[in-house]
Order: C-alpha cells, then structure tokens, then sequence
C-alpha cells in the first residue's frame, strides 16, 4: 500500500479532501494531522480497501501524477505508442475507463500491488434449487430441540392455522428462537399426509433469507421424511417452480417478487403465477413490516383467496402509526400468538421471564457522555452532524477499544454511511481487527464477514442498520449505539441482536454502550415489548 499512498499523496489538496469526503476529514481529525497530504492519502487508501482501484476518479488522478517515464511504463503494458506525456495520459485515460479483470491486472502491477487489489467478478456458487436428500439408515445428528416455549407457541400456530385461510402474528423477543420456531411448523406442514403445496417464506433481506434457508436444510435433515426441494426467489435467483412437482420451501425476498408481479412482460411473471397458485402457507419473517406497501402488496397476492394460511413473526408487532398498525392488525385478523410458561399461562414480562431462566442474556447498560449539543433540528442533519464531530469520535474509540481489550465481539451501529467509514478507518488506525457493512457492500461479502465476525476472525463489525433485525450473531457481546434512535421499534430491534441467552447459544451478560445524546431516545426493553401485546385486543382469546 506505501507505493499507493505515494501516488495519491501527490493529488492536489483539493482532489485529496474531496475523494476523502469532508464529513470523513471532519470525523477523524482528532486522531489524524488532516492538513497532511500523506494523511489524506492514508485515509483514502483505507476507506476504500482494496478495491480502491475501482473508482475512477482515483484511477485518472494517479495517471495525472505520474512521471513521463511511468507514463510510458503504463503505455508499454497495454500497446499504446507513446508520443508526449500529456497525450499518453490522455489516451490511459480513455483507454482505463471501462475497467475489466484484465485491465485491472496491469494497473495494479503497473503500481507495484498484490493480486488482492485487481478487480474480481464476484461468482455466486449458490443454485436456485437444492433438493435436500434424505437417505435411509443415514445417521442424524440433533443439534437442538424446541423449548418448553418454544414447543407451547408451535402448538398454538398449529391450532390457530389447522384451517385454510387462517391468519395469525407470532410475538417473541428477539433471541427467543422464533424464527427457529416457526421452522419446525414449516417442517410439520411439510409432513401433513400428501402435502404437495409449497411454504413460502418472505423476509426483506437476502441475508435473512439465505440465513433461514441453510436453518431449514439443517433442521430437515433430522426431521424430514422425504426428499424436498428448497428454491431461492431473492437476489438474482428465480427457479422454475413447474420443476418442483413435489413442492418444497421457497425462501423470497420481497422486491424481487414485486418487481415480477408489477411487470406483466417479465418472462418470469408466469413462474409467480405458478408458485402462487401451489402456495399454501406463508410464513413473513419480520411482520412488523408486513404493512409497508411493497411487502403488504407481496403479501396479498399469495393470500387474497383466502384459502393460503399466513403466520406474522416479529418481536415487535406494531407500529407507531395508529393506520398502519390497523393494516397489520387485519392482516393478521388481529390474532396474536405469544409466549406462555409451561403450565400454559401467559407470562406477564416475557422478556424478564426468559432472562430468568437464561433463555435471554441479562444487559448491562454504559452510557458514554458526549456532552454534545446538536444545532440542526431534523434527525438527518442531527445524524451528519454528530457523525462529523471528532471529539465524540475518539470517545467512541476508547469504547470500541476497552470493548476489544476485554475480549467482546462488539457490533457498532454508526450515524451514517460517512460515520461508518470513519469509525473503521478509526479502529484500522488502532491496528483492530474491523470490518464494516453498509448497503454498497456486495451479498457474497456482507456474509464473508458475518462469518468472519461469527468466527471472531473480526472483533469488531461497524455497520448503519443493516444489521438492526433478524441477522442471528450468537457470538455478540456488546453493542455500542452512536446514533440517535428516535423510534422504539428500531432501537428494539437493534438491542435485540445482544439479547440472545447462553440456553439459546449466546451469552448470560452482554453490554449495551448507549451514547449520552441519545439518552432520551432509548426506552426500556422490558416495557417496549409489553406495550405489544395491549395492541391486539384477540391475544390468545380462545386459548383462555
């Protein structure tokens, strides 16, 4: 990289700041000399990692600095005659605009950079289909079993949906195992005598969706009693449901689904069509969006016979808009499903009921102090501005550092896209081991490092919110929140991924870091997920 950053250290100041991002200048200036030109250099070589390469206004500036005789060198490797400097650089120029694996190659030698730094065409192995094979007399191997619970709420989905069209939402913390949960009632369909329909299982991220589906092999390995397919309808993948005369379990995202359904021309309208008219229960992972109008559209096409069963998930099951939680409410026909003990009682504090008993982990709160005053009033301008500020960033490093020195996989949820990208360069500074997500990030990378973070190859994973639901990191210790978090639903969310117990494979204790101008913006856990269930007046009415 010392051969990089002397190429860019010799943009002008100007170039520098701008490629840098003056939000990012700002937020890191308390740790580094800014006024530097081989500072910025640094800060944009970490910024943007190895793929660096890729942008190409950073490709154009490095051809604008280079000596004639590098100019040349660059001419020679890719077959353009040399006449003057200007004119060679000119036609690297045009010649570098498109950027392929190849060209990509001899840029990179041409500065002296390991093969990480040339561009890579990203192959995803995954099929659209995978039949999950069940052999007899093979070995089985139970890796867990439902809880007492866990068991109670199965059976109450099991009685609520035991006919067509029946509708119902499932309530449990997250870190409880709902979804785990509501896989074994999949599997329990899937054995109904001559079931040969297909589970549909909706959720608004293909990280969630791949996640549920590898739960789903594992689990009908143990329990399956025949062979099923499995089918992906998230990212790019579409199957051809007609190929599945069995049936099986479709895991969807939502946009690729209401992005077939909206266009009539799309070749694979007619597949929605098919695997629609087979469907005869729908799972919707994280319900709490189920009224949003993309997924609420999605929803009502696989249901609006009224024949499909529909099971809601979520640990918060409603909404802060008193219409929009009316749509929830009836989508779901108003009937809630939640946690009772073992003798079938309802548990008045779920929450505090599953800490008890280890099945959640107890949290310790820190509140780190910023004594910081926002001048702008509305939340985005609020969020640029802390995120900006680099006094409070530092302090936001001494946590993340006290968090690695004690041994904590620490997930940061950060203020903005800038913010996330300046905390990381922050703790590269610190020689952590850190990486981050945001929605730029490629799908095959995102769950590269979630595994690396799961692993603790990574110690720290600083991300906006795309981690904030359904993502399962049992190996979490400590979550550090920088940013404001106005809405009760999201903070709960985002708490939740430190909630997971050690009878749930997570930990007795986690920490929360909330900072102190975010106080008044964090409610209770226990009382947020109380409030739920007063909502929905159809609570276990006929289980009583």
């Amino acid at each position: 990289m010392d051969a990089l950053i002397q190429k860019i250290k010799l943009f002008d100041d100007v170039t520098l700041r701008d490629i840098a991002g003056p939000s990012i200048v700002s937020a890191v200036r308390e740790s580094y000399q800014t006024d530097s030109q081989s500072v910025l250099a640094e800060i944009i070589c970490m910024e943007h990692g190895t793929s660096i390469l890729d942008k190409l206004r950073i490709r154009d500036n490095i051809i604008d600095v280079s000596s004639k005789s590098d100019i040349e060198s660059l001419a020679n490797a890719v077959g353009i005659n040399f006449s003057n400097r200007i004119q060679t650089a000119h036609k690297l120029h045009t010649y570098f605009r498109s950027y392929t694996e190849t060209k990509s190659i001899v840029f990179a030698e041409w500065l002296l950079l390991p093969s990480e730094y040339c561009k890579k065409s990203l192959i995803d192995e995954r099929n659209d289909r995978e039949t999950i094979t069940i052999r007899h007399g093979q070995d089985a191997v139970l890796k867990g079993y439902l809880h007492g619970y866990q068991k109670n709420v199965k059976d109450q989905i099991q009685q609520k949906l035991k006919h067509s069209g029946a509708r119902a939402m499932v309530q449990m913390p997250t870190g409880s195992g709902k979804t785990y949960t509501a896989l074994e009632a999949a599997v329990d369909t899937l054995r109904e005598p001559f079931y040969r329909s297909f589970v549909v299982w909706f959720v608004h991220s293909n990280e969630l969706a791949e996640q549920a589906l590898q739960s789903f092999k594992s689990l009908w390995q143990i329990k399956g009693d025949r062979e099923l397919d499995v089918l992906r309808l998230f990212s790019t993948f579409v199957a051809d449901f007609d190929k599945s005369p069995m049936g099986g379990v479709v895991f969807a995202s939502y946009d690729i689904v209401s992005s077939i359904l909206n266009n009539p021309n799309d070749q694979r309208h007619g597949q929605i069509k098919s695997l629609i008219g087979r469907t005869e229960f729908v799972i919707v992972d994280e319900a709490h969006s189920g009224a949003a109008e993309t997924y609420s559209e999605c929803i009502h096409e696989f249901v609006k016979d009224r024949k499909t069963r529909l099971l809601g998930l979520s640990a918060t099951p409603f909404r802060e808009d008193d219409q929009v939680e009316g749509e929830l409410m009836s989508l779901f026909d108003g009937t809630l499903i939640s946690l009772r003990d073992n003798e079938n009682n309802v548990i008045d504090d779920p929450v505090l009921y599953l800490q008890k008993l280890g099945f959640l982990s107890s949290i310790k709160v820190i509140t780190l102090e910023t004594n910081i005053v926002c001048t702008q009033n509305n939340e985005n301008g609020m969020l640029k501005e802390l995120a900006s500020d680099g006094i409070r960033n530092e302090k936001i490093l001494k946590q993340i550092n006290t968090a690695v020195e004690v041994g904590d996989q620490t997930l940061v949820f950060a203020c903005t896209k800038d913010h996330v990208k300046a905390l990381y360069i922050l703790c590269k500074k610190e020689g952590l081991n850190v990486a981050f997500i945001t929605g730029d990030v490629p799908q095959a990378t995102r769950l590269k490092i979630l595994d690396d973070f799961k692993e603790g190859v990574i110690n720290v994973l600083i991300n906006l919110e795309i981690l904030s639901t359904g993502i399962d990191i049992p190996s979490l210790n400590r979550l550090i929140m920088t940013r404001p978090v106005r809405s009760p639903i999201l903070y709960s969310q985002m708490v939740g991924r430190a909630l997971r117990g050690p009878l749930n494979g997570g930990n007795a204790c986690n920490t929360i870091v909330n900072v102190l101008d975010n106080l008044n913006h964090f409610p209770g856990i226990n009382g947020l997920f109380n409030s739920f269930s007063t909502r929905w007046e159809r609570t276990n009415a006929d289980l009583l």
